[in-house]
């Protein structure tokens, strides 16, 4: 005869899982995971926005702010989203577009003195870190071994899936639709990767 304190922990299990999973359709449980990935952009957002401050002060660069603030509406977009204000959400988002169109060339030249620095810095030779990738230093050790192209080609694909997924969990909460997501993904995508060539490309020639 089976032991019954030896069936309980299945009993606890099957509970378990009628409850968290067994009672909630696919969409529900895409629903729940984007949620997560919502409260974790709060984090991520949140992370950057101090660290910009804190780096503005520490460098004295107002530039920095820009990235500060970038971060704060990142925050109060997501919080738009949580509400259902798709319409402010999507006011929010204009504004952010513009904002970063307003000022690109102010980061460019920024990010280019950033990058030369660091390319002063780092010994190019050196084996490959993942931490110089959150810097300069990685991308400037690529795009010495491999060349610019491949190295922007690579920055593409990581900021094209990054973009993506967060467009398409937006477009999970009604704003825009996942086609239009994979659009502006793209056109994102290729806009932030011609920037990001123009900054590593003048840093190699000032060296």
């Amino acid at each position: 005869m089976r032991n019954p304190t030896q069936a309980a922990p299945n009993i606890y299990f099957h509970i378990f899982y009628l409850i968290s999973v067994g009672l909630q359709s696919p969409g529900e449980l895409m629903m729940n995971a984007s949620c997560w990935l919502l409260v974790l952009g709060l984090v991520w957002f949140g992370s950057l926005t101090v660290f910009y401050i804190f780096k503005a002060r520490r460098k004295n660069e107002r530039t920095y702010y820009l990235g500060a603030l970038l971060g704060f509406f990142m925050i109060l977009l997501i919080f738009l989203v949580f509400l259902n204000q798709k319409f402010l959400a999507l006011i929010l988002m204009g504004a952010m577009t513009v904002l970063s169109i307003v000022t690109l060339s102010v980061v460019i030249k920024t990010q280019t003195r950033e990058a030369t620095m660091h390319l002063r810095e780092v010994d190019l030779t050196a084996a490959l870190n993942l931490k110089d990738f959150f810097t300069y230093r990685g991308w400037l050790k690529l795009a010495r071994r491999w060349g610019v192209v491949k190295t922007v080609s690579i920055y593409f694909v990581i900021t094209f899936v990054g973009v993506a997924g967060a467009l398409y969990i937006l477009s999970m909460y009604g704003i825009g639709t996942i086609e239009s997501a994979i659009g502006n993904a793209i056109l994102a995508s290729l806009l932030i990767s011609i920037t990001f060539y123009r900054i590593i490309s003048k840093a190699l020639e000032n060296a």
